[in-house]
């Protein structure tokens, strides 16, 4: 989960880092009534269903070429802007990805 420069800095021994950047942007995505949902399934139904949620994301993350950062829980996180490139268009992807995540609730409903 650690973005490749970062694991060859820390593989040649690098103990301690700090990095800046003048804008970064992170999406946050949650589900809205998860603990409902959970409530409802027994828990093999849950990790199916956040796998599956996941690999979705995981797959429109990988598409719009931002970083996925971490999931806890039902909760889904990415973050653009942090790498080098025009800003306006790494900003523009992350938006693009949100507005893909929100539409794939479809398949849910």
């Amino acid at each position: 989960m650690m973005p490749p420069h970062i694991v060859e800095r820390l593989v040649a021994g690098e103990k301690t880092m700090s990095e800046s950047h003048n804008a970064v942007s992170i999406l946050f995505s949650d589900i809205v009534g998860w603990t409902s949902i959970a409530a409802a399934l027994p828990t093999a139904g849950v990790v199916r269903l956040l796998d599956h949620v996941f690999r979705i994301f995981d797959g429109l993350t990988a598409q719009f070429g931002v970083f996925k950062v971490e999931t806890i829980g039902d909760a889904y996180m990415v973050a653009a802007g942090h790498e080098v490139g025009d800003l306006v268009l790494l900003l523009l992807r992350l938006l693009l990805l949100g507005l893909r995540l929100q539409a794939s609730k479809l398949a849910f409903t």
